[in-house]
């Protein structure tokens, strides 16, 4: 009976070497495969992609892809962004898991163990995945920047088209004629081009592929900053430019004033003030109405030089009370009457631009409500912040909020007189 246990206990365990001698070569044998297989798969990927690439230059021999590319609605293009970000995103987990993986293989040791080698082979099948999906994901994150960037220089074409530009030269072409009848002479190397538009439409603006503006002949300059009549405008309509050059002319004017302030009685220092410094803070302020509360406070200081100037005061020095004395309103209050004079003109002057007048209308004019007896304006209907602060809202504003009996006023200089009062009445009673 010993004998014949050992025997079948040998049998077993040489049956046992063949099943384990059988399992290590099939998976051997499977790792291969895989091993093949995922050398396959790259290259038929590597193979469709160059084969697109290719039969998408075929399509279009003659035209760029810039060209062909239409320009995205904004919810299109924050769909493509917010794809591509979730494209980089899965890029970098899929980055991040790889090397967990290799990192995991390459702990595990080369042994026969049958536990061990089927776990290196699950690793290295799961590489070969991961592996397989960077290369989609990467094909797809620069096929998604590509879109985007075409998508860009889409937009950009459509924001200033050919036939804008055409529309301009034949405008200049009719003012160059109109000119040239009427006597007057415009010099072309005075003149400037300038685009306007908010900060993001700017930075779009690639200057390089502008068609030229042409007057007479001359190519004109395109330029950051343009002077008419005066006023120094920016493309943004930011005004900074403007109050710089403001400021230097104030401060120019200032400094040879300086020396004589010690010397000159204060009702002389008052009319210098009036017609060399306050003229320059006075010069089209209601062309500028979006100033910042920064900008304001800029002008006030610079007004408040000139009151340090009549009474020779020290920097630190307040100044409310001897701005009170000279009846100066402050830089706001002094903006505002302007406004509402130019409104006056522009409603009850019969000399005024009839285009002007067109822009103002009275509440209830053709009936007898009481808004129409009060003379308040309508107020026009407004959704951007860009337009709530132009000359006709805010001049609207500003009249309705007068008294009744300002607005009755019979001419101009008693208008300008109680509204000044009104306003000094203000300043006062918050004082």
């Amino acid at each position: 009976m010993a004998s014949i246990e050992v025997s079948l206990a040998g049998r077993r365990r040489s049956a046992g070497a063949r099943d384990l001698s059988r399992e290590l070569d099939t998976l051997r044998a499977a790792l291969t495969d895989k091993d093949t297989l995922i050398q396959n798969l790259k290259k038929q990927l590597n193979a469709s992609l160059s084969a697109a690439r290719l039969a998408a230059q075929a399509s279009s021999p003659c035209t760029s892809p810039r060209e062909e590319a239409p320009a995205l609605s904004a919810d299109d293009r924050r769909a493509l962004e917010e794809r591509a970000a979730a494209v980089r995103a899965e890029l970098e987990t899929r980055r991040a898991n790889m090397q967990e993986l290799k990192r995991r293989l390459e702990k595990t040791h080369v042994t026969e163990n049958i536990d061990t080698r089927i776990e290196q082979a699950e690793l290295q099948y799961a590489i070969g995945r991961e592996e397989l999906e960077l290369l989609t994901l990467g094909e797809q994150a620069r096929a998604l920047s590509m879109l985007i960037e075409q998508a860009d220089v889409a937009h950009r074409t459509t924001l200033y088209s050919t036939d804008s530009f055409d529309m301009i030269n034949r405008d200049l072409v009719n003012i160059s004629v109109w000119s040239r009848r009427y006597g007057l002479n415009i010099n072309p190397g005075k003149s400037q081009v300038i685009i306007i538009g908010s900060p993001s439409l700017i930075a779009r603006v690639d200057k390089t592929t502008l068609s030229p503006i042409v007057y007479n002949g001359s190519s004109l300059p395109y330029c950051a900053t343009a002077k008419d009549l005066g006023v120094h405008l920016d493309q943004t309509l930011s005004w900074s430019a403007q109050l710089k050059e403001v400021s230097r002319k104030t401060f120019a004017a200032l400094s040879s004033l300086r020396r004589l302030k010690s010397f000159l009685p204060i009702p002389t220092k008052i009319m210098l003030a009036n017609s060399l410094l306050l003229s320059i803070l006075d010069y089209a302020d209601a062309s500028y109405l979006n100033l910042t509360e920064d900008q304001l406070n800029k002008l006030e200081r610079l007004q408040n030089l000139a009151i340090r100037f009549i009474f020779c005061l020290r920097k630190y020095d307040h100044v409310s009370e001897f701005r009170s004395k000279l009846k100066w309103l402050p830089i706001r209050s002094r903006r505002n009457l302007h406004i509402l004079s130019l409104l006056y003109c522009a409603l009850f002057d019969p000399k005024a631009p009839s285009y002007l007048r067109k822009k103002f209308e009275f509440l209830g004019e053709q009936s007898s409500l009481r808004s129409s007896r009060r003379l308040m304006l309508k107020l026009p209907v407004h959704k951007t912040r860009f337009f709530s602060q132009s000359f006709t809202v805010q001049a609207i504003k500003l009249w309705n909020d007068l008294p009744l009996y300002i607005k009755e006023a019979k001419s101009l200089p008693i208008f300008k007189n109680s509204v000044k009062r009104h306003y000094l009445n203000n300043v006062d009673d918050s004082n």
